[in-house]
């Protein structure tokens, strides 16, 4: 083992410039840095002198304990990084994983591998995070991109630019912001105002008590809790809304949809119309605006709509809603990329950086994106995947209201012959999507070099 102490009185930071291995970073209470290498060498550690304060590269695995109150930055780390107790900490380039707890003041630029983060005042992703993203217990986080899913929790602020996976978000204190969700969203207990311009899959809320706007779902709406006096809440889905509103709230509701508002509220000044609900639940106090593309299912407690059709539809949509293992996913999506950064790191050991510079960079960059590429595939199948779910549904709510409307009649003309109508009727396809010709559009993708085989095998299996 071999151990070297630097001195860093007068400087204005530590410099890691070059860390080939997994790197463990530590704040103490001595006003010296002690670099410590287990399993290396003297010749493997090199110290320069900066204008900011001492520059430290080390071309194995090491362990590197900093004064807490010295600024740390990280210009590149090769492996993992895992850092505790610092007041500021720069990192530029991580290509591993990135573990952080008890930093004050973290600023990151690119992240390859997973970040987690606990317990700090401020953080900023100025670039990318590429695998998932686990933040806890920080005043405010700004994060500019994440490509993996992004899990935030007992955060006061938070200020999201593009997340390509899913959005998890539970006891935030103050307001949550982002531009895009590129899969589900399941956020609880949100203190501050909601504001996710698009969410590409379903949203679930629970408890929102400082208002919400989603102009865009592209999946289903499921709602629930507490409505906070005076605050709007405004959401527009492309698929089914299923509103439990806590009992006792007040709220002015206005809701539309394509298919059917089933209600039990005991709205006053209620007015109902095809595809469209208004009133006053309570004595006001909230406003509750839904715009919905498919039905829309609204109730004060689990199990009160009493229609068949609502229950059957709340059923499929919950139930596809369970069939998304979002752990799941995001265990592939962190096994994919270790696997992925495996292979890349026994390639990049032997290569020289300094020559190779932007185009190797680029090359890992461009690897990622493919990973991302492969995942975006595999959520397109679990959300049709979960539409022919709810087909499924719609069509025996269908056939359901045809066997009533026949039966009435049998009731109303004692017509022998109802019973061969019914079947005939029933019996009928539904008008739909003729998987023939989206598989001879798919080949035809491939014959016009439009896409490879490897990604038509998997539309084609999507399609069955």
């Amino acid at each position: 083992m071999f151990e070297q102490r630097i001195a860093v009185e007068g400087a204005r930071r530590l410099i890691l410039a070059d860390m080939a291995g997994n790197v463990s970073l530590r704040g103490w209470d001595e006003t010296e840095v002690l670099v410590r290498v287990r399993d290396g060498e003297e010749d493997q550690v090199t110290v320069e002198e900066t204008e900011e304060g001492p520059s430290l590269s080390v071309r194995t695995s090491c362990e590197v304990q900093v004064p807490a109150a010295l600024p740390v930055t990280v210009r590149r780390a090769r492996g993992n990084l895992a850092a505790e107790g610092l007041a500021s900490l720069n990192a530029e380039q991580v290509r591993g994983n990135l573990k952080m707890r008890g930093i004050d003041d973290a600023v990151l630029a690119e992240v390859y591998g997973n970040l987690k983060a606990e317990a700090g005042t401020s953080l900023h992703v100025v670039g990318t995070s590429y695998g998932d993203t686990h933040l806890a217990k920080f005043d405010a986080a700004d994060i500019q991109n994440v490509r993996g899913r992004l899990v935030i929790k007992q955060i006061n602020q938070v200020r999201a630019t593009r997340v390509g996976g899913d959005l998890v978000a539970k006891e935030i204190g103050g307001t949550l912001d982002a531009d895009q969700v590129g899969g589900n969203a399941v956020l609880k207990a949100i203190g501050g105002p909601v504001t996710l311009d698009q969410v590409a899959g379903n949203l679930v809320a629970k408890n929102l008590v400082g208002g919400a706007k989603v102009p865009r779902i592209g999946g289903n709406l499921t709602f629930n809790g507490d409505l906070g006096a005076g605050h709007s809440y405004h959401f527009q889905c492309d698929g089914n809304a299923v509103l439990r509103i806590q009992e006792g709230i007040g709220a002015h509701l206005s809701l539309s949809a394509r298919g059917k508002i089933l209600s039990s509220l005991d709205l006053v000044d209620g007015e109902q119309e095809a595809g469209r609900l208004t009133g006053t639940l309570g004595e006001g106090g909230a406003e509750l605006a839904v715009q919905a593309g498919g039905n829309v299912i609204v109730g004060d407690r689990k199990g009160d709509v009493g229609v068949e059709l609502g229950e059957e539809i709340s059923r499929q949509i919950n139930e596809s809603l369970e069939a998304i293992d979002f752990e799941a996913i995001g265990r592939q999506v962190s096994e994919e990329m270790e696997s992925a950064l495996s292979r890349l790191r026994v390639k990049l050991e032997s290569v020289d950086w300094e020559r190779m510079g932007v185009r190797a960079q680029q090359a890992v960059e461009r690897a990622m994106e493919r990973m991302e590429r492969n995942m975006d595939r595999a959520m397109e199948q679990v959300a049709r995947q979960q539409e022919r779910m709810q087909r499924a549904a719609e069509r025996e709510a269908r056939r359901h209201e045809r066997y009533e409307r026949y039966a009435h009649r049998r009731a109303q003309t004692a017509d022998p012959d109802w019973e061969d109508e019914m079947e005939a009727e029933a019996g009928t396809p539904d008008d739909g999507p003729n998987l023939d010709d989206e598989r001879l559009s798919i080949l035809k993708m491939v014959e016009q070099g439009q896409i490879s085989i490897e990604e038509a095998e998997m539309l084609l299996d999507a399609l069955e």
